[in-house]
């Protein structure tokens, strides 16, 4: 199992991703899912592993934008230089995108069950 943010679904989430590259203090890579491919079945007994994509909505206030913000630990954190930078800049985007208080992000989260 495994979460992919789908980056380009709206603006708000293509804009997070654009803001969070911007005020990161490492550069990371974005990671993939691990794909199902004839070598999977190496994980597997006999049978063939079964596979099924699940899209889910991840739901936050500014608060809940904000934590998730501060969570990523290539982001500058509490007491960090650039730490009220991603406050601001993060509440500005919040404040641009939001719809009743709350933003989304949409992902994929493809699923592999079998027997090892």
């Amino acid at each position: 199992m495994w979460n992919e943010r789908l980056r380009d679904e709206t603006a708000f989430t293509g804009e997070y991703v654009q803001l969070a590259s911007s005020l990161a203090v490492e550069q990371v890579s974005p990671r993939s899912a691990p794909k199902l491919d004839a070598g999977s079945n190496l994980l597997f007994d006999a049978s063939t592993p079964h596979a099924v994509t699940l899209r889910h909505t991840q739901v936050f206030d500014l608060d809940g934008l904000l934590g998730r913000a501060r969570s990523s630990g290539f982001l500058p954190q509490p007491d960090a230089p650039g730490h009220s930078e991603l406050t601001k800049r993060f509440t500005d985007l919040f404040t641009r995108h939001q719809n009743c208080g709350i933003v989304e992000f949409h992902y994929v989260t493809p699923v592999m069950v079998g027997r090892l």
